[in-house]
């Protein structure tokens, strides 16, 4: 490769999910899991290392959590994606004399 300051083609996955990001744009959402990323952008020229420091936009971690109804059938009742710091509460409550609506989800 010469010593040109062209562009260079960096394969872009998404750190937490590892599939692809859009293209174009120096902020992107991951479409598989909705992390808000920010490209990396290669320092300008005579851009000192104290501008280019600048502290920046972080992204944002998430975890799978499965919600598990285990007062009906002890099957997966739905899953979710939330922050890597959320605790989760609720789940599913049946209602038996309820006949319209048997289960409710709460969280």
């Amino acid at each position: 490769m010469t010593g040109d300051s062209t562009p260079k083609v960096i394969a872009e996955r998404c750190p937490q999910y590892g599939g692809d990001l859009p293209p174009d744009g120096e902020r992107v959402v991951c479409r598989y899991c909705g992390s808000q990323l920010v490209r990396y952008r290669p320092p300008a020229q005579g851009e000192t290392a104290t501008e280019r420091a600048r502290p920046g936009p972080q992204a944002m971690r998430f975890k799978a959590f499965s919600c598990v109804d285990t007062q009906g059938i002890g099957c997966e009742a739905f899953r979710l994606l939330i922050p890597a710091g959320w605790e989760f509460s609720g789940g599913v409550h049946w209602l038996l004399n309820n006949p319209g609506m048997p289960a409710v989800i709460a969280f």
